[in-house]
């Protein structure tokens, strides 16, 4: 079987959509990728004889006056090479809600198009330039997302409960296959010197890692968790990893104590992962929009099985897509707050009950089955 990938974005910032290639590589498909790769993800995948990716860059004319060009005929390259790649093609999957935007209405002259959300959403907007947002105009011009979901031969999501939410809200027939966000291979080989280098160090550190990987935002509460891990003492350090912002920069600042690892493409930053001692889940319903509100309370991080697959029990706030697995498989604390002495509670807790949760969080990994899950979407 032979299946195409479109996804709107860069392919090294979403560790589900490498989890998907694989399954699919190991179910004996042949792959072609269309996606952003600034990362080199395409070397990493040259060995690979049923591999192919296609570079959405490689659409882009280059300089500031072809900039404008691209505005108008981005979407009309990517069109017609899917149009023409379907010709071979038996199944086409897209990844994002802004992947269907790109494609757009020859989406529907396909009975064979797999819809996956990373996200829960109502909507999205037909373009995503800035200019479109500031004049408004993106709430005036939507895709209609819920034309392509009753259209598609399967709508996938990573959640149970966005999968009702979406069944109810698009008036689908058939609730959509939940494909959880797990990471697919953990064992890490050929890592560069620098990340050897920083795990070197972290574990060199002597201290016990309170682990923080995500995005750098005030929404994420991450000062609270500063604060909590300092006053605790010298026998815990609190490390946040990821992209580089200016709330990073002022967290660090304000809190010197703070070990600071920057982006490390994935897989290699589960290295990272796999010396913590816990893992922090930090989400906030901050959205204007009620999906986006939904999409915090209900979260379907990748975090939570990458730690659960490194052994490493958790912390997270007190929202019901962690209260549930935390709560049946007994691998992490909510904070029903954030006040410092909260926090300390559940560090304190996890670290006085960390052996069992180490084990409970590998069982709650093995429980769900990737292969099967994709295999039964691509071969009905």
């Amino acid at each position: 079987m032979k299946i195409l990938i479109v996804h709107n974005k860069e392919i090294n910032y979403y560790p589900p959509v490498k989890s998907l290639v694989d399954i699919l590589l190991d179910i004996g498909a042949s792959v072609t990728l269309i996606t952003y790769d600034k990362f080199s993800y395409r070397k990493e995948k040259e060995l690979n004889s049923d591999f192919k990716l296609i570079k959405i860059e490689d659409f882009k004319k280059k300089g500031k006056i072809q900039r404008l060009l691209n505005v108008f005929l981005l979407k009309r390259k990517i069109r017609q090479c899917v149009f023409h790649l379907m010709k071979t093609h038996d199944l086409i999957w897209t990844t994002t809600d802004n992947t269907v935007s790109l494609i757009g209405r020859g989406l529907l002259n396909y009975e064979n198009h797999i819809m996956q959300l990373m996200e829960l959403v109502e909507d999205t907007p037909l373009l995503y330039y800035k200019v479109v947002y500031q004049l408004k105009l993106n709430k005036l011009f939507k895709t209609h997302l819920d034309k392509y979901a009753r259209h598609a031969k399967y709508v996938v999501v990573p959640e149970f409960n966005r999968a009702h939410i979406i069944k109810a809200m698009w008036g689908l027939e058939r609730l959509p296959v939940v494909l959880p966000n797990k990471p697919y291979y953990l064992n890490l080989s050929n890592p560069n010197t620098e990340v050897l280098r920083i795990v070197e160090n972290l574990r060199n550190c002597g201290k016990k890692l309170i682990l923080y990987q995500g995005v750098f935002l005030k929404e994420r509460k991450l000062e609270e968790f500063a604060q909590a891990v300092n006053s605790l003492g010298d026998e815990y350090a609190f490390c946040i990893m990821g992209s580089d912002t200016q709330e990073r920069k002022q967290l660090c600042e304000k809190y010197p104590e703070i070990i600071y690892v920057p982006f490390i493409t994935p897989p290699f930053h589960l290295l990272i992962t796999q010396i913590a001692f816990i893992g922090v889940l930090t989400y906030f319903p901050t959205a204007d929009d009620l999906a986006g509100k939904l999409n915090v309370v209900y979260c379907a991080p990748n975090k939570i099985y990458e730690y659960a697959g490194c052994n490493i029990p958790m912390i997270g706030t007190d929202v019901l897509g962690l209260r549930e697995p935390f709560e049946k498989y007994n691998i992490g604390v909510c904070c029903r707050d954030l006040k410092p002495e909260t926090i300390i509670d559940a560090i304190r807790y996890v670290d006085a009950n960390h052996d069992e949760m180490v084990k409970n969080s590998k069982a709650f990994f093995e429980s769900v089955d990737l292969d099967c899950i994709v295999n039964s979407i691509v071969n009905d």
